[in-house]
């Protein structure tokens, strides 16, 4: 649709803790053959925000404003604060966000580097089967191929869907309301592992481009 997405992937969010960065890894690790964001950055505390306005709600502490202030202007500290517009802050744990995000921050320059050459795409569609091209960096393998059924199921999970949802629709394409849920299920897991699909709590969404796309450097937003 000639649309470009320019965005920045934060991080640092008071409240987050480890396991929220290995799915944030996991998550980046998938999508790498979609654009990638133009940069990634601790979150900032700016005035006017949900953050800066119910400070004790992220239970923040020290709040103050930005180191840099003091070098700009010539005033206290109690004048700096009612002047400012970025500010500093400080939270319980703040200091291990900078550890638990460093894999991540390596596999999005890799993502970065490597935008050009990196697809999940169906080189082959409408047909049994359906073929289905990977170069991404972490690329469980380079093809897949899937039946008439099993092509069905990727496309109809082209927007988030429950299993409940699957499987009717299962039922549906198979005309037996008895579908083997386990074999769906297996199906669905192979899937993720493979990071052909996302698994977000109880939704499943496919990932694979299924009409192939042009490549555009990281920053084209920027750089026309």
């Amino acid at each position: 649709y000639q649309v470009d997405v320019a965005w920045n992937l934060l991080y640092g969010f008071p409240g987050e803790n480890l396991q929220d960065y290995r799915d944030t890894f996991k998550i980046v690790q998938a999508i790498s053959h979609l654009h990638p964001p133009m940069a990634y950055g601790y979150v900032g505390l700016h005035r006017f925000s949900p953050i800066f306005h119910a400070p004790e709600q992220f239970k923040l502490r020290r709040i103050r404003p930005l180191a840099a202030y003091k070098y700009l202007y010539p005033y206290p500290e109690t004048v700096l604060e009612n002047l400012a517009y970025f500010f500093d802050f400080d939270f319980d744990g703040k200091e291990k966000t900078e550890y638990w995000f460093h894999p991540i921050k390596l596999e999005v320059e890799c993502w970065q580097q490597m935008t050009e050459h990196s697809r999940l795409e169906a080189i082959q569609r409408g047909r049994d089967p359906m073929v289905v091209r990977d170069t991404r960096p972490r690329r469980v393998r380079g093809e897949y191929r899937f039946n008439r059924l099993e092509a069905a199921l990727v496309e109809f999970c082209d927007e988030p869907r429950t299993f409940p949802q699957i499987h009717q629709f299962l039922a549906t394409m198979t005309g037996d309301l008895g579908a083997d849920e386990s074999r769906l299920r297996g199906f669905l897991d192979w899937q993720v592992e493979h990071r052909l699909m996302l698994r977000m709590e109880e939704r499943y969404l496919n990932l694979i481009l299924l009409e192939p796309s042009q490549a555009q450097p990281a920053g084209a937003f920027w750089t026309r």
